[in-house]
């Protein structure tokens, strides 16, 4: 055997088996005929790992992924990664309010950018879906809502919640390797006026604050009543505690919530207890003399 017939074992009775190996990739093969057609088999097979090199080389240069045949692999569109790869993570993950409170944001990302390969949903394509949905505006998904609601305009924190979960969605495909780079996703800006051109804060008369209270909803009186004199928003008043409330002192402590997908909290801030006290002071200052 020669040195360029390193890798051919020719048997006496001309049959042959080559088997060479380059960049991990092993080519076999068997025949008959002799060192002459073994040697033909050879420059066919050296062809083909040279090339089965070049394409490696190449794709390597462009940034592509390629399966062990050196065939390119199928890049996943948005709607396939979603659907295969994503959605069972954060479905497991995720808290199941926050899973269930991004349908709407699914439907609308996956009705944009479904057939789009993820390598091909760029920055400008980003800018398009944000143009797209402040044309649109709040788009009601049953014929029985958009026949009993008005149309209204898509405010500039909707749309920032939406591309939030698109760059929190591209941001894991990076880091599962479905995808090389996430685009930039550029949140909308609210318009600032100049300086000191905010309008000053502008308290309820006594006369508007009898009129509201009237006009409330009797069910949520005292809630409505506790929330003119203390000032809380609507969930901090129903995440309200027993032990927040001081009597002797006439404070109240307002806890902060945390965030459900982090652990970080807010700072507790106290107010006073105007007078008269709300019925919903009295009533927790009974539920906690009972426990």
């Amino acid at each position: 055997m020669t040195d360029n017939l390193k890798g051919v074992t020719v048997f006496d009775d001309g049959r042959w088996l080559i088997q060479k190996t380059r960049n991990n990739k092993t080519v076999t093969k068997r025949g008959q005929g002799g060192e002459k057609v073994a040697r033909k088999a050879l420059e066919d097979i050296a062809r083909e790992l040279n090339d089965y090199v070049e394409t490696q080389r190449a794709a390597k240069r462009l940034g592509l992924k390629l399966a062990p045949d050196g065939a390119a692999t199928p890049v996943l569109t948005f709607a396939q990664m979603f659907e295969d790869k994503y959605k069972s993570w954060a479905m497991t993950e995720l808290d199941p309010v926050t899973w269930r409170s991004r349908d709407s944001i699914h439907w609308h990302l996956l009705a944009f950018f479904g057939n789009t390969p993820l390598d091909e949903i760029t920055s400008a394509m980003v800018d398009e879906f944000k143009a797209k949905r402040l044309r649109e505006g709040v788009i009601y998904r049953t014929e029985k809502a958009a026949q009993t609601r008005k149309p209204r305009p898509l405010s500039k924190a909707g749309l920032a919640e939406q591309l939030k979960v698109l760059r929190a969605i591209l941001r894991w495909a990076v880091k599962r390797g479905h995808l090389k780079h996430a685009p930039e996703v550029e949140m909308p800006k609210e318009k600032r006026g100049a300086p000191g051109a905010a309008r000053p804060v502008r308290y309820f008369t006594v006369e508007e604050r009898a009129r509201y209270l009237r006009r409330a909803k009797s069910a949520l009186a005292d809630v409505t009543r506790f929330g003119l004199l203390t000032g809380a928003r609507p969930a901090e008043i129903f995440h309200l505690r027993c032990r927040s409330v001081d009597l002797q002192r006439r404070t109240i402590t307002i806890e902060e919530q945390a965030c459900p997908r982090s652990l970080a909290r807010g700072r507790d801030r106290t107010r006073p207890v105007a007078h008269p006290a709300p019925p919903a002071h009295g009533q927790a200052a009974r539920r906690s003399s009972v426990r």
